[in-house]
């Protein structure tokens, strides 16, 4: 999971997320893709995890030896575009503060319980109940006993 209170870090131009939202992670995410490598059907590729952490999240000398990068510059392709800008043309207020990412925790559904659950629920918790189980046992221990 991504450290919220690191800086972001320096990350390929070419890494960017699935059109038309355009949003990307500044860690390495499926959300992420690679528009330096092109497939047939769309104008951007699938990039891995761990090729993100190794090559894409770690500086202009580690991504600029990428062979989709390299490909991608002699090509002219055009950076991805996020909320009509390129990324070398966003303003300096955004790279000020990074937008962190905030975990959501799930909650449990809860289960509904009929009146019969409610009501042992109530009863089990009463002293008068736990006495007449004790009461119970011993008896039952008893009978037990009797007739070894």
């Amino acid at each position: 999971m991504p450290d919220q209170s690191a800086t972001p870090q320096q990350k390929c131009p070419y890494l960017a997320g699935r059109p038309p939202h355009g949003s990307h992670h500044t860690w390495p995410s499926g959300v992420n893709v690679c528009f330096a490598r092109l497939s047939e059907e769309k104008p951007y590729g699938r990039v891995s995890k761990e090729t993100q952490a190794t090559r894409c999240f770690c500086g202009d000398p580690v991504f600029e030896r990428c062979a989709d990068f390299e490909r991608a510059r002699e090509r002219n392709l055009e950076l991805p575009l996020f909320d009509g800008k390129a990324p070398d043309e966003r303003s300096g207020a955004d790279e000020e503060s990074p937008r962190r990412h905030v975990r959501r925790e799930r909650l449990k559904r809860r289960h509904r319980s009929t009146p019969l659950r409610t009501r042992l629920a109530t009863i089990g918790q009463s002293t008068f109940a736990c006495v007449c189980w004790l009461l119970l046992m011993v008896v039952a221990f008893w009978l037990v006993r009797r007739t070894m």
